[in-house]
């Protein structure tokens, strides 16, 4: 719970506070969704590759907010696609729709960690890598259309 309570705040954070955060450090739009449509892409590599990293801890480390909810599940490519989303919309009902949205997002993998081994093992370890690797080509498109915005932006302006 304790994850699932970090996740959304830190959604929150960034969809509410990203024009901030890109007006002090100077960054643009188009600039971010290439860099973060990348990081994305990279994601998606190492899902389809089946390459992970591994995160050894002690076993006194609390885990909940880092690794797990920051990078693992809120990493960059979240971080990166929340930003953008919180700039392009600017409308206050679509502002409202989009944070149910993420509400709605958090709450789902908030569900999904609860019962995280009962769909391990309803899976096996076959299904498990069959949906990281579907998963991991559409996180690739996602990522190349990110991007691909991102360079289209910047031509034209």
């Amino acid at each position: 719970m304790r994850t699932s309570i970090a996740i959304t705040i830190i959604c929150f954070i960034v969809y509410f506070f990203g024009n901030l955060i890109f007006k002090i450090l100077g960054i643009t739009v188009p600039a971010f969704q290439v860099g973060a449509g990348a990081l994305l892409f990279l994601t998606s590599i190492h899902m389809v590759t089946g390459k992970r990293t591994e995160v050894t801890l002690n076993k006194n480390e609390d885990f909940t907010i880092v690794p797990l909810a920051i990078p693992l599940i809120v990493g960059p490519g979240t971080i990166g696609t929340l930003l953008v989303l919180g700039i392009d919309i600017s409308g206050m009902i679509e502002r409202v729709i989009a944070a149910a949205a993420i509400l709605l997002a958090a709450s789902m993998i908030s569900v999904f960690l609860l019962l995280a081994e009962p769909i391990g093992r309803l899976l096996g370890q076959k299904g498990l890598q069959m949906m990281m690797k579907l998963t991991g080509l559409i996180l690739a498109a996602i990522a190349s259309q990110i991007i691909f915005t991102g360079i289209r932006a910047f031509l034209i302006k």
